[in-house]
């Protein structure tokens, strides 16, 4: 598998925050939910503060992850585009996400799935095997879930 070529440039970070889990039983139940983008670990921390009153998030408390996520070029405008490359059975048996980076340019992360699609042929066109090309538009500084979440069953 080969490695995107990344624009060259200025490198920002962001940080990406997501709830891992919730309990069901006292167990935890994997059940990832994206919760936003963030310009800065404090906003990013002022957002788990925030989350922590609401439902769902405020029953796993310590189900919060917070990850340094570089974006390739200035970030401008409270946006940045995320490129992936999505592959999956017809029946979701096996999925696999190849996450190729955040740009501040929707055109970089359409160049960046372009490659990694030509350098790796035989993956994307592997029989049985769906390839989803993804270029995802991120708003930074939102809160994606920001009344909470209910478990039912």
């Amino acid at each position: 598998i080969a490695a995107v070529d990344m624009p060259k440039g200025k490198i920002m970070t962001v940080y990406e925050l997501t709830h891992l889990f919730f309990r069901s039983g006292g167990e935890p139940v994997y059940s990832p939910k994206g919760l936003g983008l963030f310009a800065s670990a404090e906003s990013a921390e002022e957002a788990v503060r925030y989350y922590k009153t609401q439902p769902g998030f405020r029953d796993a408390p310590d189900a919060f992850s917070v990850r340094r996520r570089p974006v390739y070029g200035e970030v401008s405008g409270g946006t940045v585009f995320e490129a992936l490359v999505y592959l999956h059975s017809a029946d979701y048996e096996f999925e696999v996400s190849a996450e190729l980076g955040l740009f501040s340019a929707e055109s970089d992360a359409e160049s960046a799935v372009a490659q990694y699609c030509t350098e790796n042929t035989a993956l994307v066109h592997a029989r049985g095997i769906i390839a989803e090309e993804i270029v995802n538009r991120c708003p930074v500084g939102c809160r994606n879930w920001a009344e909470g979440f209910t478990v039912s069953g």
